[in-house]
């Protein structure tokens, strides 16, 4: 299994756990824009892939608590 691969496997879970989380406060924020469906549905995609990858990096990974919470070995 290559690095890349590894990386992915191991965050699939964490994802899995705070993308609804992530969409539904990006969601309340959006969703009273005066904007097409599309860029709403762009926005709300692309916020909850970044929201969910920067937690994933600068929290779970880098925090021990965090580790066991999320589903990772410590």
């Amino acid at each position: 299994m290559g690095p890349v691969l590894k990386y992915c496997n191991q965050a699939v879970y964490p994802f899995y756990i705070m993308h609804q989380t992530i969409l539904l406060i990006i969601a309340c924020q959006v969703m009273n824009l005066n904007w097409s469906l599309g860029w709403k549905f762009l926005v709300m995609a692309a916020g909850t892939f970044a929201g969910c990858s920067v937690l994933y990096e600068l929290a779970i990974r880098r925090v021990a608590f965090l580790k066991p919470v999320f589903g990772l070995k410590s």
